[in-house]
């Protein structure tokens, strides 16, 4: 009768699956991890672009850039950037036309942004509309953390003196760079279109796998006046009245 209840109640057991799992006669842990190599900062932009035509004694012409990237692979901590842009004046092509628009007539809008990336809420902000000039900043990152990016479309528009228009195909040139805010922070490897052909700059020196981010950092080359890279990508812009 004994060897009976033992025997329902271990059945009952199983039933409920309670039986305790059999003790290992060894264990061990295996630390693990792998790491993540510093990338680059860089932006891409259109080849080319052609504004909306205008006719002779219209007061400006407008259109789009085209999608304008900056993407930022560098993986610090904190990351910042800030893309600029400036323009050339715009010249006809004709023989004996001798109208110059002027770049303080290039007004530059970058608009909301198309796509973006970040974490722990960094968002790339767009800079203020207006004339370029000689400069104005499109798109920055402040304090980001780790890779981050934006993609935007801009807007062109230009400004046509009141009188002595002559209708021709007028071209210029619009720089787009993005730069550390910093130019004490190293120069990262950035695309250039230029010339005939795409080339890459110079990657940075390599370093152990075994350095340290900060370490890698210190290997790369210097940045040029004012921290912006020597590597800028440029579109040609073109317009027709």
């Amino acid at each position: 009768m004994r060897k009976t209840i033992i025997a329902s109640a271990a059945t009952a057991l199983i039933g409920l699956g309670v039986l305790a799992a059999p003790v290992a006669a060894h264990a061990d842990d295996t630390p693990t991890s792998f790491d993540l190599g510093a990338g680059s900062l860089s932006i891409t932009v259109p080849s080319s672009a052609t504004l909306a035509a205008a006719t002779v004694g219209a007061s400006s012409v407008s259109g789009q850039l085209g999608a304008v990237s900056v993407t930022d692979y560098r993986g610090d901590v904190s990351d910042s950037w800030t893309a600029a842009v400036t323009s050339s004046s715009f010249t006809g092509g004709a023989e004996g036309n001798n109208l110059t628009v002027p770049d303080t007539a290039v007004s530059y809008s970058p608009g909301s942004p198309v796509t973006g990336s970040g974490t722990f809420g960094a968002t790339a902000t767009a800079g203020t509309a207006g004339p370029i000039g000689t400069g104005l900043t499109a798109y920055s990152m402040t304090a980001g953390q780790g890779s981050n990016g934006v993609s935007w479309n801009p807007t062109i528009t230009i400004s046509l003196p009141a009188g002595g228009q002559v209708a021709d195909t007028y071209s210029g040139t619009i720089t787009q760079s993005v730069a550390l805010p910093d130019s004490s922070r190293p120069r990262v490897t950035t695309w250039r279109r230029g010339g005939p052909g795409l080339r890459m700059s110079r990657p940075p020196s390599a370093a152990p796998a075994s350095a340290g981010a900060a370490a890698r950092r210190a290997m790369m080359p210097s940045p040029g006046p004012r921290g912006h890279f020597a590597d800028q990508v440029r579109s040609v812009a073109g317009y027709k009245i």
